[in-house]
């Protein structure tokens, strides 16, 4: 019922009228019960896509100025079928992850003391047991990007991280092409940890920028081929 809903919206279907039909005759119209349709109607006021305004009905709002992140996991699934558009999406998501990637690691190796070490250098010794079975590779891996953001204190980039996150987990396929054979992804960590321990991470900076650009450009275009490969082009 959401789906089916938010499509249209998104297609302009209301924008000339700014609101939705009324409830009862949109109920009717799309043979539902006004039950189901308030219940699909929460969760589109949720993403930011609608809005309930006391004697003016459901107002239809601007994607652009009102919705969340989270949003991006559908257009991101309704794409399916259309490689180069898929491919496009899920490379926004990549570049969007990046502006914040490097200043995070250096702002943690910056505030990292030993135990925060050990424990990060643990989690990464604890996936190379994980190479048979992606699922428990991609929790442990979400796991140490998330302590890291806890070590660097931020509470903003957390945030991002968790819907980044629900967008990644809902294209699981895309998100292991990127990432690659698993126990080539590993040898990343080492990278990671060496940042950790130097003693003027700063100074890293222009090196960590130059292998998150290798790394992004790789993985970018095994998820390109894959989605051509996916669409038959």
């Amino acid at each position: 019922m959401a789906d089916g809903l938010r499509e249209r919206i998104l297609a302009g279907e209301w924008a000339r009228e700014g609101r939705l039909p009324a409830e009862r005759a949109l109920a009717e119209a799309l043979g539902v019960s006004r039950l189901t349709l308030r219940a699909a109607l929460v969760q589109l006021s949720a993403e930011g896509l609608v809005r309930s305004r006391h004697g003016s009905g459901i107002e239809v709002l601007d994607p652009r100025r009102s919705a969340s992140l989270d949003l991006f996991g559908w257009l991101l699934g309704s794409a399916e079928n259309e490689g180069e558009q898929t491919f496009e999406l899920f490379a926004e998501i990549v570049r969007l992850r990046r502006l914040v990637a490097v200043d995070t690691v250096l702002r943690a190796a910056e505030r990292a003391d030993e135990e925060h070490l050990v424990e990060l250098e643990a989690l990464a010794a604890a996936q190379a047991r994980r190479f048979d079975d992606a699922d428990a590779y991609l929790a442990g891996d979400e796991e140490i990007q998330r302590r890291v953001i806890r070590i660097a204190g931020g509470t903003a980039v957390e945030l991002l991280f968790n819907s980044l996150q629900r967008v990644l987990a809902e294209h699981r396929e895309l998100t292991l092409c990127f990432m690659g054979p698993l126990a080539e992804h590993h040898e990343t960590y080492a990278a990671l940890h060496a940042v950790l321990r130097h003693p003027r991470p700063d100074e890293l900076r222009a090196l960590a920028e130059t292998a998150q650009d290798m790394i992004e450009t790789q993985g970018l275009e095994r998820v390109h081929a894959l989605c051509l490969e996916r669409s038959g082009a």
